[in-house]
């Protein structure tokens, strides 16, 4: 039986330690206090849970957050002109582009709105390019891939040398810059496959210790496809259009009973995400104050 990778408990782990540096960064700031703008287009119910999660974090930490909720027949270029002024309003430390957007306003020109020093998720070009050209002075990394990581750091899993580490997805908040990540031979000497995330070949599935998903496709990986003794960190995420439940990629009851460690859905990857979202806008914001 699996040691389940508790993203709740490590979350409030995370909190804990960010509360000395917030108060000292709120001090500095007073009258005003650490602010991150969150940025909603649309009715999407995933992201209402998202954000609604994201609000309630804050203000037990004392961090101001602040919903920016639009139309969705918003424009692009309405939209634009909204982040731009955020990004120049001096109280907003950071700001968070809420995915997906609907279909006629194209992502990424949304996301290189957000100013470097105000990029708590690392999707602009300019942060995510620092992030991928591993830039020692960015003091931040996508804040998905900083969740997994520091879940499985927590539970003592950092050894991946020799190790077949299989990525699923090719996303830009999870495949991509995890596969990214794994692949710097400074810092992890694993081999790391990104295949396509509709495949099913369970030989190459067999052959991982490791594997992490965030593919956003229910079920894909089943116990029959995976080794006994594998770590699985889930970091998929699909709403039941039925039961209204939030599903993972992995099929938990078939993978658990094979598997060495596993994240379960919610309760894992998520909670990590959001704490880390936190300590990603506390990190920025220290930088900019020169705070040590």
């Amino acid at each position: 039986m699996a040691k389940i990778l508790d993203g709740k408990k490590i979350r409030g782990k995370v909190l804990e330690e960010l509360k000395p540096d917030i108060e000292k960064i709120n001090e500095m700031l007073a009258p005003s206090k650490l602010c991150l703008a969150i940025v909603m287009v649309g009715d999407n119910s995933e992201s209402a849970i998202f954000v609604k999660n994201k609000k309630q974090t804050g203000e037990k930490i004392n961090i101001k957050v602040d919903v920016h909720h639009f139309s969705e027949d918003i424009t692009a270029d309405e939209l634009v002109k909204k982040v731009s002024g955020l990004g120049g309003d001096n109280e907003v430390h950071g700001i968070i582009i809420q995915l997906p957007l609907p279909e006629h306003i194209e992502e990424q020109s949304i996301l290189d709105t957000v100013p470097l020093e105000k990029d708590v998720d690392v999707l602009g070009s300019a942060a995510s390019g620092k992030f991928y050209v591993n830039d020692k002075d960015f003091p931040i990394i996508p804040s998905t891939l900083a969740g997994i990581i520091r879940l499985l750091d927590e539970y003592e899993i950092t050894d991946f040398k020799g190790q077949n580490l299989v990525v699923v997805g090719q996303g830009k908040l999870v495949g991509k810059p995890a596969a990214a990540y794994f692949n710097r031979k400074d810092d992890k000497d694993a081999t790391v496959i990104n295949p396509c995330s509709h495949t099913e070949d369970k030989k190459l599935y067999k052959r991982a210790r490791f594997i992490i998903s965030g593919a956003g496709a229910p079920g894909i990986i089943r116990g029959d496809m995976v080794r006994n003794g594998v770590v699985v960190v889930d970091a998929g995420t699909k709403t039941d259009p039925e039961t209204g439940k939030i599903q993972g990629d992995v099929d938990f009851e078939s993978v658990e009973p094979k598997a060495s460690y596993i994240t379960p859905v919610p309760g894992g990857v998520g909670p990590m995400t959001v704490a880390m979202i936190f300590y990603n806008l506390v990190q920025l914001e220290k930088q900019r104050l020169q705070l040590k």
